[in-house]
Protein backbone atom coordinates (compact mmCIF):
# COMPACT_ATOMS: atom_id res chain seq x y z
CA UNK A 1 0.00 0.00 0.00
CA UNK A 2 3.18 2.62 0.64
CA UNK A 3 4.27 1.41 -2.42
CA UNK A 4 0.96 2.76 -4.25
CA UNK A 5 0.81 5.72 -1.96
CA UNK A 6 4.43 7.02 -2.93
CA UNK A 7 3.41 6.72 -6.71
CA UNK A 8 0.19 8.02 -6.31
CA UNK A 9 1.95 10.91 -5.08
CA UNK A 10 4.56 10.91 -7.55
CA UNK A 11 2.43 11.05 -9.75
CA UNK A 12 0.50 13.89 -8.47
CA UNK A 13 3.24 16.44 -8.41
CA UNK A 14 4.15 15.04 -11.85
CA UNK A 15 0.75 16.25 -12.98
CA UNK A 16 0.82 19.36 -11.25
CA UNK A 17 4.28 20.58 -12.70
CA UNK A 18 2.64 19.53 -16.29
CA UNK A 19 -0.16 21.33 -15.56
CA UNK A 20 1.93 24.59 -14.36
CA UNK A 21 4.32 24.15 -17.28
CA UNK A 22 0.96 24.15 -19.58
CA UNK A 23 0.13 27.50 -17.83
CA UNK A 24 3.18 28.70 -18.43
CA UNK A 25 3.60 28.15 -21.98
CA UNK A 26 0.33 29.52 -22.94
CA UNK A 27 0.71 32.75 -20.66
CA UNK A 28 3.69 33.22 -22.53
CA UNK A 29 1.81 32.30 -25.96
CA UNK A 30 -0.91 35.17 -24.92
CA UNK A 31 1.97 37.83 -23.78
CA UNK A 32 3.28 37.02 -27.41
CA UNK A 33 0.08 37.40 -29.20
CA UNK A 34 -0.62 40.77 -27.31
CA UNK A 35 2.68 42.11 -28.42
CA UNK A 36 2.54 40.85 -31.78
CA UNK A 37 -1.11 42.49 -32.25
CA UNK A 38 -0.21 45.70 -30.30
CA UNK A 39 2.52 46.41 -32.88
CA UNK A 40 0.06 45.10 -35.56
CA UNK A 41 -2.25 47.90 -34.82
CA UNK A 42 0.72 50.24 -34.53
CA UNK A 43 1.61 49.30 -37.68
CA UNK A 44 -1.79 49.32 -39.34
CA UNK A 45 -2.99 52.72 -38.03
CA UNK A 46 1.00 54.36 -39.08
CA UNK A 47 -0.25 52.47 -42.67
CA UNK A 48 -3.44 54.21 -42.89
CA UNK A 49 -2.48 57.46 -41.74
CA UNK A 50 0.29 57.64 -44.51
CA UNK A 51 -2.18 56.41 -46.84
CA UNK A 52 -4.81 58.99 -46.37
CA UNK A 53 -1.84 61.77 -46.64
CA UNK A 54 -0.97 60.15 -49.82
CA UNK A 55 -4.35 60.38 -50.88
CA UNK A 56 -4.88 64.05 -49.73
CA UNK A 57 -1.61 65.06 -51.68
CA UNK A 58 -2.81 63.27 -54.39
CA UNK A 59 -6.51 64.64 -54.90
CA UNK A 60 -4.27 67.83 -54.92
CA UNK A 61 -2.09 67.05 -57.87
CA UNK A 62 -5.99 65.77 -59.52
CA UNK A 63 -6.83 68.81 -58.79
CA UNK A 64 -3.53 70.72 -60.40
CA UNK A 65 -4.60 68.47 -63.79
CA UNK A 66 -7.89 69.13 -63.97
CA UNK A 67 -7.50 72.55 -63.34
CA UNK A 68 -4.93 72.98 -66.30
CA UNK A 69 -6.51 71.06 -68.39
CA UNK A 70 -9.56 73.12 -68.34
CA UNK A 71 -7.19 76.18 -68.70
CA UNK A 72 -6.28 74.18 -72.12
CA UNK A 73 -9.45 73.58 -73.04
CA UNK A 74 -10.37 77.70 -72.19
CA UNK A 75 -7.64 78.68 -74.37
CA UNK A 76 -8.39 76.22 -77.73
CA UNK A 77 -11.96 77.40 -77.50
CA UNK A 78 -11.50 80.82 -77.81
CA UNK A 79 -11.22 80.93 -81.78
CA UNK A 80 -12.94 78.15 -83.73
CA UNK A 81 -9.68 78.81 -85.72
CA UNK A 82 -6.80 77.98 -83.18
CA UNK A 83 -5.11 79.67 -80.16
CA UNK A 84 -5.11 83.54 -80.97
CA UNK A 85 -1.64 84.69 -81.24
CA UNK A 86 -1.80 87.20 -78.22
CA UNK A 87 -2.30 84.12 -76.41
CA UNK A 88 0.16 81.83 -77.77
CA UNK A 89 2.67 81.76 -75.28
CA UNK A 90 0.39 81.13 -72.56
CA UNK A 91 -1.21 78.18 -74.19
CA UNK A 92 2.12 76.68 -74.91
CA UNK A 93 3.07 77.32 -71.29
CA UNK A 94 0.21 75.78 -69.99
CA UNK A 95 -0.11 72.55 -72.36
CA UNK A 96 3.81 72.12 -70.75
CA UNK A 97 2.76 72.58 -67.19
CA UNK A 98 0.00 70.21 -67.79
CA UNK A 99 2.36 67.38 -69.42
CA UNK A 100 4.72 67.86 -66.52
CA UNK A 101 1.59 67.64 -64.70
CA UNK A 102 0.28 64.35 -66.11
CA UNK A 103 3.47 62.87 -65.70
CA UNK A 104 3.57 63.35 -62.08
CA UNK A 105 -0.31 62.38 -61.50
CA UNK A 106 1.01 58.75 -63.25
CA UNK A 107 3.59 58.39 -61.32
CA UNK A 108 1.78 59.22 -57.83
CA UNK A 109 -1.03 56.87 -59.00
CA UNK A 110 1.17 54.40 -59.36
CA UNK A 111 2.82 54.99 -56.28
CA UNK A 112 -0.60 55.17 -54.29
CA UNK A 113 -1.91 52.14 -55.63
CA UNK A 114 1.15 50.26 -54.34
CA UNK A 115 0.92 52.01 -51.00
CA UNK A 116 -2.73 50.99 -50.91
CA UNK A 117 -1.73 47.54 -51.65
CA UNK A 118 0.65 47.52 -49.08
CA UNK A 119 -1.65 48.64 -46.37
CA UNK A 120 -4.19 46.17 -47.43
CA UNK A 121 -1.54 43.76 -46.23
CA UNK A 122 -0.76 45.27 -42.99
CA UNK A 123 -4.42 45.61 -42.31
CA UNK A 124 -5.35 41.89 -43.08
CA UNK A 125 -2.36 40.57 -41.10
CA UNK A 126 -3.19 43.16 -38.14
CA UNK A 127 -6.74 41.52 -38.63
CA UNK A 128 -5.61 37.96 -38.99
CA UNK A 129 -4.24 38.78 -35.59
CA UNK A 130 -7.10 40.29 -33.89
CA UNK A 131 -9.36 37.17 -34.72
CA UNK A 132 -6.49 34.89 -33.13
CA UNK A 133 -6.98 37.50 -29.96
CA UNK A 134 -10.27 37.20 -29.40
CA UNK A 135 -9.79 33.30 -28.37
CA UNK A 136 -8.18 34.71 -25.97
CA UNK A 137 -10.37 36.37 -22.96
CA UNK A 138 -7.99 38.79 -21.33
CA UNK A 139 -7.20 40.44 -24.52
CA UNK A 140 -9.13 42.82 -26.38
CA UNK A 141 -8.00 43.71 -29.93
Amino acid sequence: MKGALRWAAVFVVLAMGLLQWRQREEREQVLALRDSLVEARGAATACSQALAISEAEFQVRDDRVDSLRSIVDTLEALDPRGVPAPRYAEYLATVDAYNDEVARWEADADSLQRAQEGCRGVVERYNQLADSARDHPGLVP
